[in-house]
């Protein structure tokens, strides 16, 4: 059976403007913002990231934990030694000179890039944006003071996001990266001296606790120990 639309109409491209429901995004949205996120998820690609570990923090002492995310260098094995000197730094190669352990991994890695850092047991302050660009040219490093809170074993746990940005600005998270990290924190000798007061009147608690049911205990024994005793009234004794 024929269609009753010309063929003229269904040739006609679709309004930008018009919503319809967007994988990407998870949610109806117009047809050009789709295609921007879309766009921003085909562009993305797994990349390079180096991030600096100390091998050892100490509990309430800061230090400076950076993460630096690039694209992935596109180097020829027959490439000459004076090219190879532009090529842009690699992550590894941006944070060299850091203390501590640089570790790294693959993530996904995007135009647009978020990044944080979190842990339980730290207070973590931010040194420069969450959202960056991140260029074919050069390495991009995000920085944080990291302060230790808690001693023990602690995670860290680092999370990066390819963003899609729509015309009218909003941000999308589109493929997100965790990474975590397992680390020792220590405490000095005056440190644990302290936690031990401070944990003093929960052990007194505990003891007051115990000597109160033994006493409570004693007391019942020689109440019952003490009625034993009480002379009894001899029934056939006459007054």
């Amino acid at each position: 059976m024929a269609s009753d639309v010309p063929e003229e109409a269904l040739m006609v491209p679709a309004d930008p403007g018009e919503t319809a429901f967007c994988d990407v995004a998870g949610r109806r949205m117009r047809l050009e913002d789709c295609a921007d996120l879309t766009s921003a998820m085909e562009q993305a690609r797994q990349g390079t990231a180096a991030f600096n570990v100390p091998e050892e923090l100490m509990r309430d002492e800061t230090v400076n934990i950076r993460l630096s995310i690039g694209f992935p260098a596109e180097t020829r094995a027959d490439e000459l030694e004076e090219n190879m000197a532009l090529r842009p730094r690699t992550p590894q190669e941006e944070l060299a000179g850091q203390p501590g352990t640089i570790e790294t991994y693959t993530p996904i890695v995007g135009r647009i890039m978020r990044a944080e850092l979190t842990g339980d047991g730290f207070r973590i302050e931010p040194m420069n944006p969450a959202e960056q660009t991140v260029s074919d040219r050069s390495a991009t490093t995000w920085e944080w003071a990291v302060t230790p809170l808690r001693h023990g074993a602690q995670e860290l746990a680092l999370r990066t996001v390819v963003m899609g940005v729509t015309a009218d600005g909003t941000r999308y998270a589109l493929l997100p990266t965790m990474h975590i990290e397992q680390v020792r924190i220590e405490r000095t000798a005056w440190q644990a001296t302290m936690d031990t007061f401070r944990d003093l009147p929960e052990v007194f608690k505990v003891l007051t606790a115990v000597l109160t049911g033994a006493t409570a205990l004693l007391a019942a024994f020689w109440a019952f120990r003490k009625a034993l005793r009480k002379p009894r009234d001899d029934p056939g004794k006459k007054s």
